[in-house]
């Protein structure tokens, strides 16, 4: 499974022959999103500039863009009310199951604590709800593999929290971004959160 990062929101996944873009975004953010090809396009709020540029992409890709469950090229996705207009998705492929969590971070329910018991990898947003921490987020759901997403990393024009932060609480010294992160099952930590930073694709 290969994954890249196109800045703000936006994750592409590559896993077996099929591609899945979550979270195209418009030229109103400030960065340009890339033409990307895609099998699957996943959106968390169609209202928001910040991750509804499905036009952008090439081909014709399956759409999912609110909460339900969904059959797509073998591959299970299921999409999870969360506040009052985003949705996060859970995809499960190559025996691992991933969380976006959408634009912003926001308190957890009941049932998305349940939901997200034993994920394996979480593409973060670093941009919350006040009295919402990234690194509290971390600690509760405990993913093996945590990418953080949604904060200033090149000329967005949104209002996105530093890396700092974040940084700093996690502990994290020199961190090196990646061009992409390359996930196999059997690589997987199996006691700790690796935090894997990535750079805008």
């Amino acid at each position: 499974m290969h994954i890249y990062w196109h800045g703000i929101s936006c994750v592409k996944i590559q896993t077996g022959d099929a591609v899945f873009v979550f979270n195209p975004y418009s030229d109103s953010t400030g960065l340009s999103m890339p033409k990307l090809k895609a099998d699957v396009v996943v959106v968390s709020n169609m209202e928001n500039d910040a991750c509804n540029n499905i036009d952008r992409l090439q081909g014709e890709p399956f759409r999912i863009t609110a909460p339900g469950e969904f059959e797509v090229k073998g591959m299970h996705i299921r999409g999870v009310e969360y506040g009052e207009n985003d949705t996060f998705y859970m995809l499960k492929a190559e025996g691992m199951t991933l969380a976006h969590l959408g634009t912003t971070g926001m308190p957890f329910s009941d049932e998305h604590l349940s939901l997200l018991e034993g994920v394996d990898v979480v593409f973060l947003p670093l941009n919350c709800t006040e009295g919402v921490v990234p690194s509290k987020m971390v600690a509760t759901i405990e993913p093996r593999v945590v990418v953080p997403i949604m904060y200033k990393a090149a000329k967005e024009k949104l209002k996105l929290p530093e890396f700092d932060a974040f940084a700093k609480d996690m502990g994290l010294k020199n961190v090196e971004p990646e061009e992409k992160l390359l996930l196999k099952l059997k690589d997987l930590p199996q006691e700790e959160t690796s935090i894997r930073v990535l750079s805008v694709a």
